[in-house]
């Protein structure tokens, strides 16, 4: 099974250096929709304040095959 590693940026990079063996890329997809679930329900106001933050999906070999990314507005950004 390929393995994909789910590298979050949120004003600084934190790597995975383990990565997940999983089936195929949808199979990445939807663990990087759970990994950004789990952020929002693990933030607090904290969260409003990161502005944005991305979940890069990358292969064996270092490859970006995917990013999911969260924007957070809060009334002040709205309004620009």
């Amino acid at each position: 099974m390929p393995q994909y590693f789910f590298q979050l940026t949120e004003g600084e990079l934190f790597p995975d250096l383990d990565g997940i063996e999983l089936t195929d890329l949808a199979a990445a997809r939807r663990a990087a929709i759970d990994i950004a679930a789990e952020r929002l329900r693990g933030s607090g106001e904290e969260l409003w304040r990161a502005g944005q933050w991305r979940v890069e999906i990358r292969d064996e070999n270092g490859i970006i095959v995917g990013a999911l990314s969260v924007t957070m507005a809060n009334a002040e950004t709205v309004r620009r």
